[in-house]
């Protein structure tokens, strides 16, 4: 059974008196693994993430998680609390809490709070020198790391990654790449990654292209 699988999900959206379909009916399954969805602006792929993430219900089709349908059988906050987490490009953070409070704030949230992991995760990341500072003090790429940290202290099985290096320079979009995908791993959570950038499908086990809502696995 695959741990994620769309059964011929679709979503259309109202304008006046016209119907988008920003994405067409798909059906696909995720199992293990880094997943890379690319596309241009416009190709549907954030929409996509959007439903498998169980944020944004489609307008056909369902979406399983573990052989449970999302929107039908699951408690969302729970399914957030416990096996999903979500990385955008940016305002992952909460600007008031320093990096280590925005960190452990998943842990808030959860009945065994235990932070272990914090120490590990923020020397791997490099972000020790970090921790009393407030994200706003931090580049682009900091707060990326210090949100990686803060997706994967609860040991989510699913990570969504939503075009998160779309503010950066093609050197330290790679290096995200290449800690998110390492971190991943060995947290051992599934990624499924829609980004723009052609160059992060290199990152993948699988790739897939986005095209006026269509998706369709790369060779």
């Amino acid at each position: 059974m695959s741990l994620l699988k769309l059964d011929y999900c679709g979503k259309k959206f109202s304008r006046g008196n016209t119907v988008i379909g920003a994405v067409q009916p798909t059906a696909a399954a995720f199992d293990e693994g880094v997943h890379v969805i690319y596309g241009k602006g416009g190709a549907g792929k954030s929409t996509l993430l959007h439903m498998m993430a169980g944020i944004e219900p489609p307008s056909d089709g369902k979406v399983y998680f573990d052989g449970a349908s999302v929107y039908d059988d699951l408690d969302l906050p729970e399914l957030y609390r416990r096996d999903f987490a979500f990385l955008y490009a940016e305002d992952n953070l909460v600007p008031e809490f320093n990096v280590r409070d925005n960190i452990r704030l998943p842990l808030q949230f959860q009945r065994e709070r235990g932070d272990g992991s914090l120490e590990k995760l923020t020397e791997e990341l490099n972000l020790m020198g970090m921790l009393t500072m407030r994200p706003q003090s931090l580049s682009e790429e900091q707060q990326l790391r210090a949100a990686i940290a803060m997706a994967l202290i609860r040991r989510p099985r699913i990570v969504f990654a939503d075009d998160i290096t779309a503010h950066l320079h093609t050197d330290e979009a790679a290096a995200i790449a290449k800690l998110l995908v390492r971190q991943c791993r060995a947290a051992g959570a599934m990624l499924i990654w829609a980004t723009a950038d052609e160059a992060m499908t290199a990152f993948s086990d699988q790739a897939y292209t986005m095209t006026d809502g269509r998706l369709a696995p790369r060779a």
